[in-house]
């Protein structure tokens, strides 16, 4: 199969710059996005590429990057309910399916050599986020998918900063979040 802009092309969008990768969802697709000043996330409609929806994240800095990555650098998640999205400069967002602010949950801009790129991931009604960073001050946070509240948190001493999304992982009746990072790899 070939495919390109102008081979088997359905549609085509003018996006902002960004580099997580599209989340789809039925028939909408959720991104992530950097124009000046804004960290932005979007949703497209499948069939046509047209915008939805987009909102802009209530940021007020911006923090640096190296310029292989971005501020924008997290993939978006969903439940089929809501859309979670991570900003290293602000933190955590939900979205309903609509494009309305369901909560948000400001955080501590991540101490980090080049940018804060790993991506929420649910697992059952939490959502996870790995904020390993530099210094000592890694962790592991679990907030509530309807409002955003600490669940828990962790610390991951001896983790530096990583761009790993934990994944769920289900055996002999156990479930653990298992998070790769500074050359090991742990469950929780």
């Amino acid at each position: 199969t070939e495919f390109g802009p102008g081979t088997n092309l359905l549609w085509k969008t003018e996006m902002p710059r960004g580099v997580s990768s599209p989340c789809v969802w039925g028939d909408q697709i959720f991104l992530t996005a950097f124009s000046p000043g804004k960290l932005e996330t979007l949703a497209l409609d499948r069939r046509d590429g047209r915008v939805r929806w987009q909102r802009v994240a209530p940021v007020e800095k911006i923090h640096r990057t190296s310029e292989s990555s971005s501020p924008a650098a997290a993939t978006p998640t969903t439940d089929g309910k809501r859309v979670y999205v991570y900003f290293a400069s602000f933190g955590l967002l939900a979205y309903g399916l609509d494009g309305r602010e369901l909560w948000r949950k400001p955080m501590p801009v991540p101490n980090s050599t080049y940018t804060a790129a790993t991506s929420p991931m649910l697992a059952g009604n939490r959502l996870i986020q790995n904020c390993d960073q530099e210094e000592g001050q890694s962790f592991l946070l679990a907030v509530h998918c309807q409002d955003g509240r600490t669940l828990w948190q962790t610390p991951r001493p001896g983790f530096t900063t990583s761009y790993s999304t934990p994944v769920v992982w289900k055996h002999g009746g156990v479930e653990e979040i298992v998070v790769a990072g500074s050359l090991r790899v742990v469950g929780y």
